[in-house]
């Protein structure tokens, strides 16, 4: 397998229903609402911000490459995870589809090298970009 460096994502993406993830803080953020992710859900997310992925090229790329051996049920897990972490800040979940024997992608909104101001007007907060 081929290996893809995705730490090329610059800092802030920002996703659908403006929520902000922060690769380097490891963090999603709607407004005041936050969640903070693992390392490995982190690195799911640039993976699907990048591609459509199968399963083993997931697998390969955040367990197997740093010599892990894993089950699928650790994939399972792991998409599971980040899928609660879209919850946690009101984002829809099944934005990260699974495709049948093809792979998961993140179907929503991404706006990369996201330069935006944060305006705060009352409760709202707003995005210009």
């Amino acid at each position: 397998m081929s290996s893809v460096d995705y730490n090329e994502i610059e800092p802030t993406v920002l996703l659908a229903e403006q929520v902000v993830y922060d690769p380097l803080k490891r963090t999603l953020s709607r407004g005041k609402i936050s969640a903070n992710l693992t390392e490995n859900e982190s690195c799911l997310l640039k993976i699907l911000l990048t591609k459509t992925s199968n399963k083993r090229e997931v697998m390969y790329e955040i367990w197997e490459k740093r010599g892990t051996i894993v089950t699928e049920s650790s994939y399972y897990k792991l998409v599971r995870q980040l899928r609660q972490s879209f919850k946690k800040v009101e984002l829809d979940e099944n934005l990260i589809m699974t495709l049948p024997r093809i792979g998961i992608l993140y179907t929503g909104e991404k706006i990369r090298d996201a330069y935006f101001i944060k305006i705060q007007f009352r409760k709202h907060i707003i995005f210009l970009y």
